[in-house]
């Protein structure tokens, strides 16, 4: 009932994903997660956000459900699943509000914003001629986010990667990438060299590791396990079916289908880099794997199974909720 309803594609659906949101995010009122950022970095005013439970509770749950429209809008405009609908943005929202420890406002909700735009750039690069402006902005857009949460730096490459697979490359969109890269880390470590800050600034961008102060472990509750056990299930079926859809697809939608598997493996790179903190990587993943789950929801043929795997996910994150 749930997935067949969001497959439609009516107007109305997207206010109601933002009230989905902000039902879900109930919880965050006797959330007791913090994320750990330094007094003295540029992200402790967001911390203090999480802090006050009603303003969390507002500008997390809309910024969330903003997010989930402006990534349904780019599947829908690049048809990347077989059927235009608010499948993708639901999928989204339930991603991000899995657990209670992901209900605070968190650096990573802002940078999930630049990489969606990243997304939506490299996409709309295909075939064209020349992308030099694009080039540009991926590269500044990244940089950005990097110096919210250094690990992302790892995703620099899909730009590289995109410009090549995408289109007939050019040698210096790939320069003015690394430059459009280069500009805002100058600009800030310009800043903080004049206000004497420059030393203790890049130590608080590089000390960001750890962002949570709560995690799955072995005294975590059984909801939430269920929940990632039950992700880990409906994950394998959608790559199994994204290996058929890919075969049966035109050469555009399998190439930028391919790039967010791309982002997919990079965004796992970033373990390496950033003491793997799982729950970090798995809230900049929900972007890939919404697409990829919404593509085996759109594809299956029997509802009933949509429905029933939805399900799961649904009672398995209320649970986790309320354990």
């Amino acid at each position: 009932m749930l997935v067949g309803f969001f497959k439609s594609n009516h107007k109305i659906i997207s206010v109601l994903i933002v009230f989905l949101t902000l039902i879900l995010w109930i919880p965050s009122f006797w959330n007791e997660a913090v994320i750990i950022v330094s007094e003295n970095s540029v992200l402790a005013d967001l911390k203090k956000v999480g802090e006050i439970k009603w303003l969390n509770f507002l500008v997390a749950s809309f910024y969330l459900g903003i997010q989930a429209i402006y990534l349904n809008y780019i599947v829908n405009r690049y048809k990347l699943i077989k059927t235009s609908s608010y499948i993708v943005a639901l999928l989204f929202v339930l991603l991000n509000s899995a657990s209670t420890i992901f209900l605070v406002f968190n650096p990573i909700f802002i940078v999930n914003t630049f990489l969606l735009v990243v997304l939506h750039q490299l996409f709309d690069a295909y075939n064209k001629e020349k992308v030099f402006s694009l080039s540009f902005n991926t590269g500044f857009l990244i940089a950005i986010a990097t110096l919210i949460y250094y690990p992302v730096i790892v995703v620099f490459p899909l730009i590289w990667f995109a410009l090549i697979y995408l289109k007939t490359p050019v040698w210096r969109e790939f320069v003015i990438s690394l430059f459009g890269f280069t500009l805002p880390i100058l600009f800030y470590a310009s800043y903080c060299f004049f206000n004497n800050e420059l030393q203790n600034a890049f130590s608080d961008v590089l000390s960001i590791h750890k962002l949570f102060s709560n995690r799955i472990s072995s005294s975590s509750s059984h909801g939430k396990m269920a929940y990632f056990i039950a992700l880990i299930f409906v994950g394998l079926l959608a790559g199994v079916n994204l290996l058929g859809y890919l075969n049966r697809s035109v050469v555009k939608i399998k190439k930028l289908i391919i790039v967010v598997l791309v982002m997919t493996l990079l965004l796992i790179l970033s373990l390496l880099i950033n003491e793997y903190d799982y729950m970090v990587v798995y809230l900049m993943m929900t972007i890939p794997l919404a697409i990829i789950i919404a593509n085996y929801f759109t594809e299956i043929k029997k509802q009933w199974l949509a429905e029933l795997l939805f399900l799961s996910l649904l009672m398995a994150i209320v649970w986790g909720h309320f354990s």
